[in-house]
């Protein structure tokens, strides 16, 4: 992979949903049919996830908080339009509550108690 470290597990997922997305539009699936509604709003969510503003980079940290938010679901009832906002603000957030667990992010000591706790952190900034 060319990936850092902590984006390993969660990237290959990401990459099937957005084949997944792909899929969808190129053979025309009828999205509100009730065994596609799910899908859809995840492949709206992952294609809504994809778009970064203009001039902004996205750091390591973010980039994990964000697939970590999209890996658990919290997007999928998020509009498209408000799927950036939501990440920017889901961020924020775990850059308060947890700032720690970021950091070690910086200095590849990203672990399983780290992972625990920006995904505890979603979890209250969601619920």
């Amino acid at each position: 992979y060319a990936f850092p470290p902590a984006l390993k597990p969660l990237a290959p997922r990401i990459r099937f949903q957005m084949a997944q997305a792909s899929d969808m539009l190129s053979f025309n699936v009828d999205q509100g049919a009730s065994s596609n509604v799910a899908e859809a709003s995840r492949a709206a969510a992952v294609l809504a996830f994809l778009v970064q503003p203009p001039g902004k980079v996205a750091s390591l940290a973010n980039e994990v908080v964000e697939l970590m938010a999209l890996n658990a679901g919290y997007l999928d009832s998020v509009p498209p339009p408000e799927v950036r906002s939501t990440l920017d603000a889901a961020f924020a957030h775990v850059q308060g509550d947890a700032p720690g667990s970021l950091a070690s992010l910086a200095d590849n000591t990203f672990d399983a108690k780290a992972k625990s706790a920006i995904a505890a952190s979603l979890e209250k900034f969601f619920s």
